[in-house]
């Protein structure tokens, strides 16, 4: 079986890439470890929503390769606790390459 890949399709001679909308449920103490990992895969902070008990959610538009292989690494940032649920958003831009090793687990 092939590593997964993302299809890029060109609109007006600009590349674009599928994107997702991404909300996260998290513990506050762990927010910093997640939003770094999220960034680094490209996201884009768009709401932080605290709910006032010691958990807030990050919603984050993320390009679709940004969450390709991101399960064990999320799970170990946020400790096991909260959920992330990923939602299709339209065609967009590239942000440009990706740093693989960025984002490798151990």
């Amino acid at each position: 079986m092939s590593r997964p890949r993302v299809v890029i399709k060109e609109i007006d001679g600009v590349p674009n890439e599928p994107y997702e909308i991404l909300a996260v449920d998290i513990e506050d103490s762990t927010q910093g470890a997640v939003m770094t990992a999220l960034g680094s895969r490209g996201g884009l902070l768009q709401a932080m929503h605290p709910d006032g008990k010691g958990r807030v959610r990050l919603d984050y538009v993320i390009p679709a390769r940004g969450l390709i292989d991101s399960r064990p690494s999320f799970r170990t940032d946020h400790i096991g606790t909260g959920p992330a649920v990923p939602r299709v958003r339209p065609l967009c831009a590239c942000v440009g390459p990706r740093d693989l090793r960025a984002v490798r687990t151990v």
